[in-house]
């Protein structure tokens, strides 16, 4: 189920699930972690490359949601697209991803 539901997230974000590594790990928590699965740092970004097409949409205005998936249909790696490659890349997991892609999904339909 899981797993089920983060692929459908990823279609609607626009990540292709298929090309996606899937070295996905639950949290197992030790002393050195206090017990939350977490050590050390990977950070999530968002990076977007200024486009012909967006330049054009930010010249009538286009609103967030709009703009964002014409950012996404570019190619912008969004913190949705990172998040679920760094927990198919075991740097995260996927529930961290997931609250990241529901909350991307929910502004694209906002």
């Amino acid at each position: 189920p899981l797993l089920e539901q983060i692929r459908r997230l990823a279609e609607q974000t626009w990540v292709d699930w298929e090309s996606l590594p899937k070295k996905f790990r639950q949290p197992v928590g030790c002393a050195a972690c206090n017990q939350k699965g977490y050590a050390g740092r990977a950070a999530i970004s968002e990076v977007l490359e200024m486009t012909p097409a967006i330049r054009k949409a930010l010249v009538p205005g286009a609103l967030g949601p709009e703009l964002k998936a014409i950012a996404i249909r570019e190619g912008m790696n969004t913190m949705g697209a990172d998040a679920l490659r760094k927990a198919g890349e075991g740097l995260t997991f996927l529930e961290e991803a997931v609250n990241i892609l529901s909350d991307e999904v929910a502004g694209l339909k906002a």
